[in-house]
């Protein structure tokens, strides 16, 4: 237990500290939950088929996080392998017609 008022002090900094990354986790944990049920509903849409093979989410908290849906913004992919282009195309043939020993 804390005998002087800086122990206190020290002592709830710590708690506070602990709290809010627990809440961090909690937060991302529950938006990343978020993001899968949403994906799922996306890739359930029925072809015409009706509204019977629509995923529905049982996350309880799904209906409160749906104002975030605009805000998952997919970050674009890096490749290492570049696009094949025309030119690029010339100069692998051009390369490996040089390479084949007849």
């Amino acid at each position: 237990m804390a005998n002087t008022p800086e122990e206190l002090v020290e002592f709830t900094k710590n708690i506070n500290e602990c709290l809010d990354e627990a809440f961090e986790t909690k937060l991302q944990n529950m938006r990343s939950a978020f993001r899968k049920e949403l994906r799922k509903i996306k890739s359930s849409r029925p072809g015409g088929s009706g509204e019977e093979s629509v995923h529905r989410s049982t996350l309880w908290y799904f209906d409160l996080l749906v104002f975030t849906k605009d805000q998952e913004v997919p970050t674009p992919s890096i490749s290492n392998i570049s696009p094949i282009t025309p030119s690029s195309e010339k100069v692998r043939t051009l390369f490996f017609c040089c390479h084949i020993k007849y």
